[in-house]
């Protein structure tokens, strides 16, 4: 959900130079659900002795995650959108390959991997609609494994897993709280999700009285 090393939706541009023989052995790059990424291939580069109007390259790319094929190419530059992680699982892995054939039917073949990271559960609990009479309220997310960014209004409301908000002398009418929930996989890689709750501040009616008769 990259800021990646914190999780953002950007466009990363790799160059074929990372796409090496046996790269999913060592640790796959980080990225994010519905992260464009884009991988470039190499340029044609005739030998001395063959002809370099015969010399062009085809490109065949192919990503694959969870043994299903989520992408395919057939160009130089190949994209593809990171696909969500599924339900109830915290990364998926995409393994990507190229395979380059020249006009002399000779081929060779390289391939990478990414790791796409989950972002955590993010969601509100709490009163939606707030009286003037009573105005204290809380508002909370599951603790586990994350830390949180509070904001009221774009105003910085605390940090733990629950705030308690006091609404006096706060302007009647719509608000909003929004709340940032960061989660840490090992050391360097770092997910985020935001969620918000349309609070409405209520002024209590009017209960003044006087004698009429």
């Amino acid at each position: 959900m990259h800021k990646y090393r914190m999780i953002t939706a950007l466009t990363a541009l790799l160059a074929l130079a990372a796409l090496i023989p046996g790269a999913c052995a060592v640790a796959c790059e980080a990225v994010a659900p519905g992260e464009s990424v884009t991988f470039e291939g190499p340029d044609p580069s005739p030998p001395s002795y063959v002809d370099p109007n015969v010399y062009v390259f085809y490109y065949q790319w192919t990503a694959e995650a969870s043994g299903e094929t989520i992408a395919t190419g057939s160009e130089q530059s190949f994209t593809f959108t990171v696909p969500e992680v599924p339900s109830g699982e915290e990364t998926l892995n995409i393994d990507i390959t190229l395979l380059v054939t020249d006009g002399y039917g000779c081929i060779n073949d390289a391939q990478t991997c990414l790791t796409a990271y989950a972002g955590p559960p993010c969601g509100i609990s709490g009163d939606d609609s707030i009286c003037e009479d009573s105005p204290v309220t809380s508002y909370a997310e599951d603790p586990s494994g994350l830390t949180f960014a509070w904001k009221i209004d774009g105003a910085d409301a605390g940090t733990g897993d629950s705030i308690e908000v006091d609404w006096t002398g706060k302007s009647f009418g719509p608000h909003t709280v929004t709340l940032v929930v960061t989660k840490t996989y090992g050391a360097d890689v770092t997910t985020t999700s935001t969620c918000s709750m349309d609070v409405l501040y209520i002024q209590s009616p009017d209960a003044s009285f006087t004698r009429v008769t």
